[in-house]
C-alpha cells in the first residue's frame, strides 16, 4: 500500500517519499478513497490522510467532497502556511506526474487548486498556460482567466 509519512522524516524525505510512492504506483492508491476513509477513522489526526483522501476524490471527479474533506480535516489554525504547503506540494506532484502522463486535464484540474492556494505561482501559471494549449482550451477570450483568474 501507500507508505506513509513519517512524524520522524526530514521535508525532503517526506518530499521523496512523496514523489516515490506516486511515481510507482499512483492510480492504484491515490485512487483508493476506501483506502483513506479507513486510514482516517483508523487515526483522525494524521492531516496527510485527510489531503490524500481529498486528491483521490478530485481525481474521481468529486471536487465538492474533496473540498469538503480539505476543509475538515484537524489543522493546527496557528499553522496554515503549513498544512497549505503539504497540499500545494501534493497537487504540484501529481500535477507533474499527469502531464507526463499527457492527462492533461487531470492535471489542468489539479493545478487550478494549486492556483487557488498559490494564485501567484509562476511556475504553476506557466503549466496551466501549458495545459490550456494541450487540451485546445486556451482562446481569446479565456487567455486573460488563465493569467488574472478572472
Amino acid at each position: 500500500m501507500f507508505e506513509r509519512l513519517s512524524e520522524q522524516n526530514s521535508p525532503d524525505q517526506d518530499l521523496d517519499l512523496i514523489e516515490a510512492n506516486i511515481q510507482d504506483d499512483l492510480d492504484s492508491n491515490l485512487k483508493d478513497v476506501a483506502f483513506y476513509e479507513r486510514a482516517i477513522a483508523d487515526d483522525p489526526h494524521r492531516i496527510n490522510y485527510y489531503w490524500d483522501l481529498g486528491i483521490a476524490l478530485l481525481l474521481e471527479g468529486r471536487e465538492e467532497e474533496a473540498q469538503m474533506v480539505w476543509l475538515t480535516a484537524p489543522t493546527d489554525d496557528n499553522d496554515e502556511q503549513g498544512w497549505l504547503g503539504e497540499i500545494n506540494l501534493r497537487l504540484e506532484t501529481i500535477a507533474t506526474v499527469k502531464t507526463r502522463e499527457n492527462n492533461y486535464q487531470t492535471a489542468w484540474l489539479l493545478r487550478q487548486y494549486l492556483y487557488l492556494n498559490e494564485p501567484n505561482n509562476l511556475h504553476n501559471l506557466t503549466q496551466l498556460g501549458y495545459l490550456s494549449i494541450e487540451q485546445a482550451k486556451l482562446n481569446p477570450d479565456s487567455a486573460t482567466d488563465i493569467v488574472t483568474g478572472k
